[in-house]
């Protein structure tokens, strides 16, 4: 147990150190700061003035040993935007998102188990199917589009909740709190509803699985026999039984929780660690069997869920809109020639002004019409999604192959590596290097297979080390096959059922990864709007109740995200058979 301990306290350092050298890294490669702090009309000597009286003009690695060595001490800067103490800064920041956070996590825990708990004691019921169902919606839609209708709900049309901001607080033990009272509780149930929505889901899937384990099990057989029964039953025999691996992975959900705050408070304008983070970006100086897909009735397995078959349907039409969008568009929503700024903003239905145009979803700001920005963004958003997580196979299906292959300090060196890319939460990483590669469709994509690259590398080489262990492999060897032809031509190919599965999943966690981005403006440029950036096109627009600019994009990511996960749960079924119901 402390042998234990102490392991993970040296992994944590190292993690810790590693960071640091990237974020440093990053916050000078991103742009000078210096630029900040002085005068557009500073001479040449002045700024170079400046440089020196910060240190800036010395070595990066110097820079480094020094910021280390205030660190230690506790000492971390001044931060160059706000030219206050960063340590300071960042205590002032930090009680907002952790009391957001906790909350957050409450939400999940008392709203997600029973939740579970109920599914899995009652799994043919229709509400039982109902929360499960409801459940996937906590997956499937992205934090910053619910955060936007829970504003256009809750506070412009129904006014029962604020629609950003933090309420009065109250000092408890050194901290500002805003729990404390009435009005502060309002602030915070809708960030926080919104940014505990994933985790609710995920808990009261995790509980009924559990559940429904616990259920079968004899003991629970006997103690019904016995007469136990309704809220005895689930408090003194299942609860207990099912809590345990949900307050494992809750524990390692936290700081996730806390990651991805930064987006709830960007919606909600709530003062957190989020928005010191999201200023610099835009500051003046920023720049299993072999081969089960040839099993024959693959199809008519997959299609016998009807849910699964309507989700194909709908991920195939719009695949066929993403191909189609310049021919079947009534406009060219980027084409100056044919948008008109006197039919912005139109309600959905409209005609324009001029009567020589009809607008079945309405118009944006700038006179587009919504339905075919709708069909290009769905276009660049597949493209993203697609061809980075192709990317991201090839490179991670390599190093998987070869730490599988290879084994010892090779297997053990890459698996750290991927150990340490996994432990970092992906909107954070990717925070980080657009910031430091600027906006692109190139860049954006690099940031992308940055960030999944690990997820395949532990999917192929799990993989894999199961097929290095078998007798076609050993007879391979024996024949004196190369390596790569090994690799490539015997295991990878009895990987492919793990791996296809990874790779429909990632597409859209990249989908939604990169809607996330160019919702908070470091994505793709605006020249080439993904659904994401359709969607912050028209945030400004939901206190005035122009819904139809935000939630047309929205539901249109919603439908492709969903039917892209129900397709990639579906193939991981039928690609085990003992998963399949």
């Amino acid at each position: 147990m402390l042998e234990t301990l102490i392991k993970r306290l040296l992994q944590s350092l190292v993690v810790l150190f590693i960071m640091s050298v990237i974020t440093f890294c990053a916050v000078n490669l991103i742009g000078d700061p210096v630029h900040l702090l002085v005068s557009p009309t500073a001479t040449e000597q002045e700024i170079a003035e400046a440089r020196h009286t910060l240190g800036l003009d010395l070595p990066m690695q110097t820079q480094y040993l020094r910021f280390l060595q205030g660190a230690l001490h506790g000492d971390l800067g001044n931060s160059f935007i706000f030219n206050r103490p960063a340590i300071g800064l960042i205590l002032s920041r930090v009680p907002a998102t952790l009391e957001l956070a906790v909350t957050a996590l409450l939400f999940s825990l008392l709203l997600g188990i029973p939740m579970g708990i109920f599914a899995g004691l009652k799994p043919e019921s229709r509400w039982a199917r109902a929360l499960m169902a409801a459940s996937l919606g906590g997956v499937i839609m992205p934090t910053f589009w619910v955060g936007m209708i829970g504003i256009l709900v809750f506070s412009v049309n129904l006014g029962w909740l604020p629609s950003g901001g933090r309420g009065p607080v109250s000092t408890v033990l050194g901290m500002p709190l805003s729990v404390t009272s009435w009005e502060g509780i309002r602030f915070l149930i809708l960030p926080a509803l919104t940014l505990s929505l994933f985790k609710i889901s995920l808990v009261a899937r995790l509980t009924e699985a559990g559940t429904r384990e616990v259920a079968g099990q004899e003991y629970i057989k006997f103690a019904r026999a016995k007469g136990v029964g309704g809220a005895r039953l689930v408090l003194r025999h299942v609860a207990p039984n099912v809590l345990i691996p949900i307050i494992t992975v809750v524990g390692l959900e936290f700081g996730h929780l806390i990651a991805f705050s930064v987006v709830t408070e960007s919606v909600f304008s709530w003062p957190g660690s989020a928005a010191p983070s999201l200023a610099s970006p835009s500051s003046p100086s920023s720049a299993a069997s072999p081969k089960p897909a040839a099993r024959p009735g693959l199809l008519a397995r997959f299609v016998h869920n009807r849910g699964a078959a309507l989700a194909l349907g709908l991920l195939a039409l719009l695949l066929l809109i993403a191909l189609l969008a310049p021919f079947i568009s009534p406009q060219n929503p980027y084409d100056l020639a044919t948008v008109s700024v006197i039919d912005s903003e139109l309600p959905p239905g409209s005609s324009g002004y001029e009567g020589q145009a009809h607008y079945w979803l309405g118009t944006d700001g700038a006179g587009r019409d919504l339905l075919s920005a709708i069909f290009y963004g769905i276009r660049i958003s597949v493209g993203v999604g697609v061809v980075s997580a192709l990317v991201a196979l090839l490179v991670g299906a390599s190093v998987g192959l070869a730490a599988a292959y290879c084994g010892g300090l090779v297997d053990a060196a890459i698996m750290r590596l991927v150990d340490l890319q996994l432990s970092l939460p992906a909107i954070l990483v990717a925070l980080i290097l657009l910031a430091v590669l600027g906006q692109g469709v190139d860049k954006t994509l690099l940031a992308l297979v940055i960030v999944q690259w690990a997820y395949f590398a532990r999917t192929v080489r799990g993989a894999a080390q199961v097929e290095r262990r078998k007798d076609y492999v050993e007879a391979a060897m024996g024949q004196g096959l190369p390596a790569y032809r090994l690799m490539f031509r015997h295991i990878l190919p009895n990987c492919m059922a793990p791996l296809v599965v990874t790779a429909t999943l990632q597409i859209a966690h990249a989908i939604t990864l990169e809607a996330t981005m160019s919702f908070l403006g470091i994505g793709l440029p605006r020249t080439e709007p993904s659904l994401g950036m359709l969607i912050a096109n028209g945030f400004e627009y939901m206190l005035s109740n122009k819904y139809w600019i935000s939630i047309f994009p929205g539901l249109a990511l919603v439908l492709l995200v969903g039917s892209i996960n129900l397709v990639g749960d579906r193939l991981r079924r039928v690609l085990n058979p003992r998963l399949e119901a």
